[in-house]
């Protein structure tokens, strides 16, 4: 039987990707989904979905692995990262299966909820929630470091393919300001 752990440990291409969709006029969120191939096959349901905002240039971008089930709208989070989110951070839950200390703890600015934080080995399934657990990433500078260490954390080859979302600049949120 294959697992999530196999899903996650398996190099991973992006089949195409297809751009970012048009601002939510609710929202200003701009995103995209598109499929993952593990050895050259497209595997149902999983995919990898970008958020960011059209008005908050490098700012509060995500990208995240997940499992879709077939024929349903359930879906499984794998692992995510958060750049840059406008909330300031994360706060772990707290609790004494939290690994490495992170119980209770506080990260402030780009975190990653890493697979192996939200999996349980021994139960072979993900944490309850969606990705509960997170720690902070490393130093981050722009949008394309932080894309090119999400495809890393998460085994995709050809993360490069993801294009800077289409970000409005002004005055304050210029690529220069």
């Amino acid at each position: 039987m294959v697992t999530f752990a196999d899903v996650y440990a398996a190099p991973k291409r992006i089949v195409v990707f297809t751009g970012w969709a048009s601002a939510e006029p609710e929202t200003g969120a701009i995103f995209f989904e598109v499929p993952l191939e593990i050895s050259g096959i497209v595997q149902a349901g999983l995919f990898l979905k970008g958020v960011a905002f059209a008005d908050r240039p490098d700012e509060h971008v995500s990208f995240e692995i997940a499992l879709r089930n077939i024929g349903g709208r359930r879906r499984e989070p794998l692992a995510r990262l958060d750049w840059r989110p406008i909330d300031g951070g994360h706060t772990n839950q707290r609790r004494k299966d939290v690994p490495q200390g992170l119980g209770g703890t506080r990260i402030n600015g780009t975190h990653l909820h890493g697979f192996d934080l939200n999996w349980f080995e021994d139960q072979a399934r993900m944490r309850k929630g969606n990705l509960p657990i997170a720690r902070a990433a490393e130093s981050l500078e722009s949008f394309e470091m932080a894309r090119d260490f999400a495809g890393k954390q998460f085994g995709i080859k050809n993360m490069d393919i993801v294009q800077r979302p289409p970000l409005e600049y002004d005055l304050f949120h210029g690529p220069n300001a």
